[in-house]
């Protein structure tokens, strides 16, 4: 069962080297989804494609989902220069969504049964993203869901929502995962797997208990690492200059559980510097 398990885990390792999407360490969240459809397409065109499209705020894009009430998002000062009120509009009803720093993105779309759905992704500052979805079809106003994290990567189908969430593992990372979408417009059957695209190289001072691709179960000091993807308690990594890769296993530490450990060890003692970030 064991060597079953190790080698499920090594052909993940190689998946996320190979097909990795995520965003940087650098706290810039890829908020942006790729659809190749703009505001501009009928609404018959919209709903043969089901395509995610981007929205601006402060705009009316009842249109775009074939609405006829004001479907729209709002962002107002709040009154304090720093933050703004966001609030959704549909038809004659509103509701404020919150105070944040700044609206990252509004996507829309229809499901196959003709509902319309507003994706809202929020920053409350710093890259701290909150995903809200809402139900706005024929003037209703209805919230479907809300998780920490932004929508992002490239969507197609209700069945491909990536979702960037933020990992603090051997760093501060922002993870792609996959959600559905479900009829009720809730995000379900999450992927297990947090997919990570990140330039930081973690170089090594103490030998890291690992288990490689090549087989061997310790990576010597003065390597450097690039994280991959986090699978539960296993982070995948690649080896720098060799593009070996390999995963490790961790546990977070009983005293301090913003502390993760390796083989009893806190993960602070196998790296010159982690990245990261408040």
């Amino acid at each position: 069962m064991k060597n079953k398990k190790v080698m499920a885990l090594m052909a993940l390792s190689v998946v996320l080297l190979i097909g990795g999407c995520g965003t940087k360490t650098d706290g810039q969240a890829e908020s942006s989804v790729s659809v190749g459809s703009s505001a501009a397409e009928s609404s018959a065109e919209f709903q043969q494609k089901t395509e995610f499209i981007a929205v601006e705020v402060n705009s009316d894009f009842s249109a775009v989902l074939g609405e006829t009430s004001i479907v729209s998002v709002k962002a107002e000062n709040s009154g304090n220069d720093v933050t703004q009120t966001v609030t959704i509009v549909s038809g004659d009803v509103q509701e404020v969504i919150g105070e944040f720093g700044s609206v990252a993105s509004i996507y829309v779309a229809k499901n196959a049964e003709g509902k319309s759905f507003v994706f809202v992704t929020c920053d409350y500052m710093s890259n701290d993203f909150v995903l809200f979805v809402y139900d706005v079809t024929a003037g209703q106003l209805v919230k479907c869901d809300e998780l920490s994290g932004a929508l992002e990567g490239e969507i197609s189908t209700m069945k491909t929502l990536m979702v960037s969430e933020r990992l603090d593992v051997l760093g501060t990372y922002y993870g792609a995962c996959g959600y559905s979408l479900d009829a009720n417009g809730k995000l379900t059957d999450k992927s297990e797997i947090y997919k990570i695209d990140s330039d930081a190289e973690l170089k090594l001072i103490k030998d890291l208990p690992a288990v490689l691709e090549n087989g061997g179960s310790v990576l010597t000091a003065g390597n450097s690492i690039k994280v991959t993807g986090v699978y539960g308690d296993t982070v995948f990594f690649v080896v720098v200059g060799t593009e070996e890769t390999g995963y490790i296993q961790y546990t977070v530490d009983e005293e301090e559980p913003w502390i993760h450990n390796i083989d009893g060890i806190s993960e602070y003692e196998y790296f010159e510097m982690l990245p990261y970030s408040g």
